[in-house]
């Protein structure tokens, strides 16, 4: 029987990302205060090339207002998770336009892969020692939040996600030694 299961989950805006979104517009608002100013000084002086230079610093000011909005936008993130049988495929989207392939297990590999809220299986997680942890997950309190702990070149990994419980199922499928299941 082959599996084939993806999801897609936007990732939650966390404090910070609110925060970066005040100080762009902050400083996207001061800058253009400051170039408007600017213009108003200069631009007298430039003669009979006032009106392109004016026209050069609205242009600059649009450009700016441009690259937060650019900014911004790339705050926008979603992680889709496919899984092909007895591989999990993670994938990060930036502002609905640009795919980075960020991982690729098989769950076969695994030593472990349990929620972090299962008391009964989450020692690997609370116990990280020194572990490389990748966080793929939506940050969302509605989903849970599972780990995955298996070797790599570097060494030790977690994998954090939040799959569905279909998905959960159908990896346990392949490894129903290291998938636990968890029901809230």
């Amino acid at each position: 029987m082959d599996f084939y299961i993806e999801e897609l989950v936007k990732k939650n805006k966390e404090t910070k990302d609110h925060i970066l979104t005040v100080l762009m517009v902050f400083g996207g608002i001061i800058f253009s205060i400051v170039m408007f100013f600017a213009l108003l000084l200069i631009t007298p002086s430039f003669g009979a090339f006032s009106q392109i230079v004016g026209s050069l610093g609205l242009l600059l000011i649009a450009g700016i207002w441009y690259l937060v909005y650019l900014l911004n936008g790339s705050r926008s993130v979603e992680y889709e998770y496919i899984v092909i049988n007895s591989s999990l495929d993670i994938d990060k989207i930036t502002a609905k336009k640009r795919r980075k392939k960020m991982l690729e297990i098989d769950i076969k590999d695994a030593s472990i892969m349990a929620c972090i809220d299962d008391e009964l299986n989450n020692a690997v997680y609370k116990n990280l020692n020194g572990t490389k942890i990748r966080d793929y997950s939506a940050k969302s309190k509605n989903l849970n939040t599972y780990f995955i702990e298996y070797s790599s070149d570097g060494g030790r990994e977690i994998v954090l996600f939040q799959p569905t419980s279909k998905m959960v199922d159908a990896l346990w499928q392949f490894n129903p030694r290291a998938v636990k299941k968890y029901e809230v």
